[in-house]
């Protein structure tokens, strides 16, 4: 099972990133910690210029820091994707 995931992530990474599959992992990751990990490891590494990719990348900051117990790197999770939100709304005004 893990392997089948590695191979889909692999493939995901070497097509790109598309709007729909976000929001798909998006609404996923409410579900569980392992969708927000699923949606925060295909987003973390993106240094890409798509501003609402920018804003998902910030949305899986915060929901991975919901699932984090130490409260600094908590607030830090929390902080970076607040930020990354917030960054990204401003440019695209």
């Amino acid at each position: 099972m893990k392997t089948l995931l590695s191979i889909f992530l692999s493939v995901s990474f070497f097509f790109g990133l598309t709007l729909s599959e976000l929001r798909t992992d998006f609404e996923n990751a409410s579900k569980s910690s392992n969708n927000v990990s699923i949606l925060y490891n295909k987003l973390d590494n993106y240094s890409g210029d798509n501003q609402t990719i920018i804003a998902y990348k910030g949305a899986s900051k915060i929901l991975k820091a919901r699932y984090i117990k130490d409260k600094e790197t908590k607030k830090q999770y929390f902080t970076d994707g607040a930020t990354l939100i917030n960054n990204s709304i401003k440019k695209r005004l």
